[in-house]
């Protein structure tokens, strides 16, 4: 589940499917490679602000969500299982984006 990970370890793996490198994603988000680096691996804490700048870099968005409509949220966001081909899903796939939306 999503609310199970850290924000940086999410945007870290969205990062990383998208094929981006982190120097590409830092300098769009008007931060050293680094400071980047040092917030996907959780030795710091960022601004919400600078939050913000990494997520709309990889076109994202951050959203507060109550947390008793979690559950629901990510049920519609996620497709579960992967049963109709059978194969395991992309990392773009786990957060309910598909392949062709970048």
């Amino acid at each position: 589940m999503l609310h199970n990970q850290s924000i940086a370890k999410v945007l870290k793996e969205l990062r990383k499917a998208k094929k981006y490198r982190q120097q590409e994603i830092a300098r769009l988000s008007s931060l050293t490679q680094s400071e980047l680096s040092n917030f996907e691996n959780e030795r710091v804490d960022v601004r919400l602000s600078t939050l913000k700048r990494i997520a709309d870099a990889l076109d994202m968005s951050i959203i507060a969500v109550p947390k008793n409509k979690l559950t629901e949220i990510e049920a519609i966001l996620s497709p579960g299982d992967n049963h109709v081909t059978n194969r395991p899903l992309t990392p773009l796939e786990k957060y309910g984006i598909s392949d062709d939306d970048d």
